[in-house]
């Protein structure tokens, strides 16, 4: 029988949300909150690193580069937000005009920022500079979904329709749709790569 330890107990009003991200090497883990605070603690002590304050709204997403140095986070305060997770110090503001950033991950390179946008667009900036890159219309509605596959060449998103659909990231070229059910009440709200 495996061992149990509580790492940290979050106090109610500040853990009522369900965004996470951990950092590859499983030595930090960060938690958004409904206000838009971030909590970044240290694995598996539970020590708390960091308080990243910067959002004034609930979160929306996490996502931690695959070297574990970068933290971005997205909220319905209309703004990305990256953040240096060796100082806990905001490096850049973006601010998301007209849309919302649903789901965020970093190419395992960790040379691109990908974001799934409310305007059925997948927006992308080059890291670290978040330089913005052209974003890759991928539907008519709300998208809400995204993941990049393990070796950064394909792209899969899903949302509001009924549809998953599978790209080549660096093209931006439709290779699949996939239709999953009914529309709303069907819509894929999480995607991943095995």
């Amino acid at each position: 029988e495996q061992s149990k330890t509580l790492l940290h107990k979050c106090k109610e009003e500040i853990c009522t949300t369900d965004e996470l991200a951990m950092d590859p090497a499983g030595t930090r883990l960060a938690v958004g909150t409904s206000g838009g605070d971030i909590y970044v603690w240290e694995l598996p002590t539970g020590k708390q690193l960091h308080l990243l304050k910067g959002h004034t709204d609930m979160m929306s997403s996490l996502a931690m580069s695959p070297d574990g140095k970068q933290l971005a986070s997205s909220a319905s305060d209309g703004t990305l937000r990256l953040w240096d997770l060796a100082t806990g110090r905001q490096e850049k503001v973006i601010k998301m005009d007209r849309w919302k950033a649903w789901q965020m991950a970093f190419t395992p390179s960790g040379k691109v920022l990908a974001a799934a946008g409310s305007d059925g667009m997948v927006h992308q900036w080059r890291m670290p500079s978040a330089e913005p890159m052209p974003p890759l219309k991928v539907g008519e509605e709300l998208t809400r979904s995204l993941a990049i596959s393990p070796d950064g060449k394909l792209l899969a998103t899903a949302g509001a329709d009924d549809h998953t659909r599978l790209w080549q990231l660096e093209t931006g070229k439709l290779l699949h749709t996939y239709k999953i059910g009914h529309a709303a009440e069907d819509m894929v709200n999480a995607l991943t790569f095995i």
